[in-house]
């Protein structure tokens, strides 16, 4: 971001010089006593209307004190104001561009991300595996720092008889889910389901073939880096799947912009930058555009 915005300050520099080029040559042009409007030779003190320089007829008038030439003054006036529009439009797509960095770049622009993923493994009617993944979180320069929650559980016959919760960094982008530590869900899961009870899990839990790969699927539905199908199941672990899986997932991640009075600079400079080159070729083709009467000098006699 500060790369772009050192980037996009450049020719807003190259508009601001050229700028300060047309007012510093045209104040320099301008001449401090009357003179002649072609060779700016000064003219006072004359008795004849003829510049003794260059031998123009001074009947139509002598240059003001603080005047410019008439050509220098047409093309510095032009140039000004055949600018005004480029020097704008240019602004405006430098603001646009640089603005939204440097919003991002001070936090007032971010993106927001948010998802909520189910999983339901159903063994049969009565007994059942739930894995449920969720995060709230603001991307910084990477996703490593957003965390999200896990929630595992076991359910036979309508009550909870194993329940797991914890946190992992949010795996991403895209959204995807939660990692977490397979084997640390097992063995919580094991301490709270005995192998003597009734339900299917105690013996899932039991051989150390099964809870491995039941710890994967869960890291999976948790992830999901990807999908653990039935057939990678053996033996008693197979009939998780025997009863059907449903999943459902809420994701949503967008840009959250900030009051719109915050991007008031972005048409402020451009602007700025149009009144001023009107403003400035305005003033050099009108303000100096009339030539004083030729007063001669009263001859001493």
């Amino acid at each position: 971001m500060v790369s772009s915005l050192l980037l996009g300050g450049i020719p807003l520099v190259l508009v601001a010089a050229v700028f300060w080029f047309l007012w510093f040559t045209a104040r320099k042009l301008r001449v401090v006593a009357a003179a002649c409007p072609r060779c700016t030779h000064r003219v006072q003190g004359l008795v004849e209307p003829q510049c003794p320089e260059c031998g123009r007829s001074l009947g139509g008038g002598v240059l003001a004190p603080g005047g410019i030439p008439p050509r220098p003054r047409r093309w510095l006036g032009f140039a000004a104001l055949g600018l005004s529009l480029p020097a704008a439009g240019l602004a405006v797509l430098l603001m646009s561009f640089m603005w939204s960095s440097f919003l991002q770049m001070v936090g007032l622009i971010y993106m927001h991300s948010e998802f909520n993923r189910s999983v339901v493994v159903q063994i049969d009617p009565e007994h059942q595996l739930t894995v449920v993944s969720s995060a709230d979180y603001v991307h910084g320069s990477t996703t490593t720092n957003a965390t999200g929650e896990t929630e595992v559980v076991l359910s036979s016959s309508g009550r909870d008889i194993a329940v797991w919760k914890g946190t992992g960094p949010v795996l991403g982008p895209p959204l995807s889910g939660v990692r977490i530590d397979g084997g640390i869900v097992i063995a919580s899961l094991q301490s709270q389901v005995p192998p003597n009870h009734d339900s299917p899990f105690a013996r899932i839990l039991d051989s150390p073939a099964d809870s491995r790969i039941l710890g994967r699927t869960i890291v999976s539905y948790a992830a999901p880096a990807g999908a653990v199908s039935g057939y990678v199941l053996d033996s008693t672990g197979k009939k998780l799947f025997d009863g059907g899986i449903s999943s459902s997932q809420d994701a949503r991640s967008g840009l959250v912009l900030p009051d719109p009075i915050w991007y008031l600079p972005m048409y402020v400079v451009p602007l700025v930058c149009l009144l001023a080159f009107l403003l400035l070729g305005l003033r050099i083709l009108i303000r100096h555009r009339a030539l004083e009467p030729f007063v001669p000098e009263p001859s001493v006699t």
